[in-house]
């Protein structure tokens, strides 16, 4: 780790979907014919946005996924998960990686399929 490690850290929530197709499970190829079948509904994409407020992240809503923003110590408190962040001294990229399994809570499970860390881009 370094000295300049981020403040705040960004991830996205997948959530479960209105048709029970998952987007967290990988495999099926979400296209522009079949993303509404990975969409949540309206309902579980409000209800999901309240519940991780009331955790302390701020929520971004997207299309399929909300993105949350907070600290890395909020995230393992909630997610009972080690993140090990990793900043690259030659392209300045900071990694955000979790150390084993990220544990949805049981009130979110219901609604919260997965948290993913995505790698940041690689440009060439």
């Amino acid at each position: 780790m370094g000295e300049e490690m981020p403040a705040m850290i960004s991830t996205e929530a997948i959530l479960t979907s209105r048709s029970g197709r998952s987007l967290a499970q990988g495999g099926a190829a979400v296209t522009a014919e079949n993303i509404e079948e990975f969409k949540p509904t309206a309902a579980t994409m409000a209800e999901a946005t309240q519940r991780l407020q009331a955790l302390g992240f701020t929520v971004t809503p997207g299309n399929v996924t909300l993105t949350l923003v907070g600290s890395q110590a909020q995230f393992e408190k909630v997610f009972r998960v080690h993140l090990t962040i990793e900043k690259d001294e030659h392209t300045g990229v900071t990694r955000v990686r979790p150390d084993g399994v990220v544990v949805i809570p049981d009130e979110l499970r219901p609604i919260v399929e997965a948290v993913v860390f995505p790698e940041p881009p690689e440009y060439f």
